[in-house]
């Protein structure tokens, strides 16, 4: 029951949201469905499948305290975003034309960073052995010797969006299309191949969400509904299928994607669960585990060898996060009985518990403020739009994976692109107004002095006869008339 009144409750706020603004890109637009998916029907499916073991997976009555706490979480964001966005209507949400300084350069620049991205791939795959061998088994991925090598592909998607910007009210032709496909076709190729979701999201989102969001294409609620479908859809089919996508696979026991949602020991849900009650005995990081998970992966290995394990001693916490992120698979079976699986993912709300604990409302406050802001500033400033619109393609590593994945990688690909902008200055674009006095309108020709009246002699009075009485009355009449 709880699980249909949270499907029935977030998608009537996305019905409002869409409702009020008509905005695709709105933060909660984007954000809500995989929370949906992931807090609703994921688990909904899964209850109904068999509630008694559905029971022993998620504690028991612990559940609705999990589900409470993620749902306290999901209202955080949600006053976040309500409080970024303060201000904007849906008559001023609308975007300030800007007029790019240099476009040459920035489109120079989104073609270096395709090339970039596309060289990046192309090295390891033959560092792996060819095409074949890198994709020729499930799940395949290329050699690499550095952490930035294997996230290099992934700077072809902010080139995309700069070729966007360059024909931002001029509309695509060919060529950019092109350049467009360049720029993402590592980072596609990879997630058709090596069937992964979140390379997918990415690659769709930028290219197709690049086109409506530059573009201010005015989309229909049917097609956004329809569109997110199928990409939801294309995402459970490669999750569900990765054992068979690889090159060469005869695809015979190809699965149903609904038939991932029935799952147990790698359903996101259960794992958030377990997540939180593993937290509840270990203890929250406040941050400390966050900041050595960045600074490990952004700091190349060369500078600090031992940085994994000499920064968490520094800071004074015991964590791992070369083992599943941190999460101790054997301490979550040690407290509820089953192990998850490796690799897999506790979610939004788990993760801020485990990183944050008792602070993780404020930081899902924070979240959403952060995603609220930048869509409020993307109406008049050009480096708010690309931060926002990667911030878009990466929503569903926050909600889906964890905070890591989606903070490293905004770094990654937002700095790179802020750093380009600098380089480039936007102005509003002033619409011109006539310049010209307009014509003046002839006064009305004075009207003609009256013309004086003529003269003429006064009107004397008419004397009128005095009536005469008396019996020489008819004698009088004779002397007047003569």
């Amino acid at each position: 029951m709880i699980f249909a009144l949270t499907i029935a409750g977030l998608l009537l706020l996305w019905l409002r949201t869409w409702a009020r603004f008509r905005d695709p890109f709105h933060p909660l637009i984007f954000l809500l469905p995989p929370f949906i998916y992931l807090y609703g029907w994921m688990p909904l499916e899964v209850y109904l499948t068999n509630p008694e073991r559905f029971a022993h997976y998620a504690g028991g009555a612990f559940n609705h305290l999990h589900h409470a706490l993620v749902l306290l979480l999901i209202g955080c964001l949600v006053a976040g975003v309500a409080r970024g966005g303060r201000g904007v209507t849906p008559r001023t949400a609308r975007w300030v034309p800007l007029r790019i300084s240099d476009p040459v350069l920035l489109r120079a620049a989104g073609v270096g960073l395709g090339l970039l991205a596309c060289g990046a791939w192309l090295f390891m795959v033959a560092a792996k052995g060819g095409l074949v061998a890198t994709y020729g088994t499930a799940y395949g991925q290329g050699a690499y010797a550095s952490g930035y090598l294997l996230e290099a592909p992934y700077l072809g998607l902010p080139g995309a969006i700069f070729i966007f910007l360059t024909r931002t009210g001029r509309g695509m032709r060919p060529i950019d299309w092109m350049l467009v496909a360049l720029c993402v076709a590592p980072v596609f190729l990879h997630a058709m191949l090596g069937a992964r979701r979140g390379p997918a999201f990415l690659a769709f989102v930028t290219a197709g969400g690049g086109y409506v969001y530059f573009m201010r294409k005015r989309v229909p609620l049917v097609v956004i509904a329809a569109g997110g479908g199928a990409l939801g859809f294309l995402m459970l089919f490669l999750v569900a299928n990765r054992g068979s996508i690889y090159i060469g696979s005869s695809f015979e026991a190809v699965r149903n994607p609904l038939e991932y949602l029935i799952q147990w020991h790698s359903n996101e849900y259960l794992i958030s669960n377990a997540t939180v009650r593993y937290t509840q005995e270990v203890g929250g990081f406040y941050g400390l585990r966050e900041l050595v998970w960045i600074v490990g992966r952004v700091l190349p290995a060369q500078v600090w060898p031992s940085i994994w394990t000499d920064l968490p001693a520094l800071l004074g916490i015991e964590v791992n996060l070369l083992v599943n992120g941190g999460v101790s698979r054997t301490g979550i079976m040690a407290l509820t009985g089953w192990m998850p699986s490796m690799g897999a993912a506790e979610g939004y709300a788990a993760s801020l518990w485990f990183e944050f604990q008792y602070l993780a409302p404020a930081a899902s406050f924070a979240i959403g403020w952060f995603y609220g802001r930048m869509w409020a500033n993307a109406r008049d400033t050009l480096a708010a739009r690309v931060v926002y619109l990667l911030m878009s393609a990466l929503s569903l590593y926050l909600v889906m994976q964890a905070l890591d994945p989606w903070l490293f990688r905004l770094i990654l690909l937002g700095l790179p692109a802020y750093g380009v902008l600098r380089l480039v200055k936007a102005v509003p674009v002033v619409r011109a107004r006539l310049t010209e006095p307009r014509p003046a309108v002839a006064p009305a020709p004075a009207p003609a002095p009256a013309r004086p009246p003529k003269w003429r002699r006064p009107r004397e009075p008419e004397r009128r006869p005095t009536p005469l009485r008396g019996r020489f009355l008819g004698t009088q009449r004779a002397k007047v008339r003569a």
